[in-house]
């Protein structure tokens, strides 16, 4: 319940609020991918490229990343592309693994979007739309 009415605060703009309920949310459960989802955004948003690429990597483990995936992204300076090579990842982790994803159209068009390729973005959620398979595509 945090992370959903978190992501509303921050959809609405109210991002300190929003992210605190996410955080909280994160901290009741940190196997909620929604709450580091909703925080990544938020702190991206905020132009704190450091904390989102540092949730980013919580994700990333949480999702299976190797250590040597981790690494590597850990081993980026600039926050702004450790941020980028966490979205990166995301972009291919959900093609590695379509059909266990609980909403791929969603995650992939959001790491395209955060990457800046909003035509690759946009025929993901064309697809998702079409096929009707995606709960969130609405909220594109």
């Amino acid at each position: 319940m945090n992370a959903d009415y978190g992501w509303i605060l921050y959809k609405a703009g109210q991002w300190d609020d929003g992210e605190r309920l996410c955080k909280t949310s994160y901290e009741l459960n940190t196997e909620s991918e929604f709450a580091l989802n909703c925080v990544i955004h938020i702190n991206h948003s905020q132009s704190d490229h450091a904390e989102a690429a540092e949730y980013g990597l919580r994700l990333m483990a949480l999702r299976g990343a190797s250590e040597t995936e981790l690494a590597y992204v850990r081993s980026i300076d600039a926050p702004n592309a450790r941020e980028a090579a966490f979205w990166q990842w995301t972009v291919n982790w959900v093609d590695e693994n379509w059909d266990s994803v609980n909403n791929p159209y969603t995650y992939k068009g959001l790491a395209l979007t955060m990457l800046g390729d909003n035509d690759a973005a946009a025929q993901i959620f064309e697809k998702a739309y079409t096929t009707n398979t995606d709960p969130f595509f609405s909220f594109f």
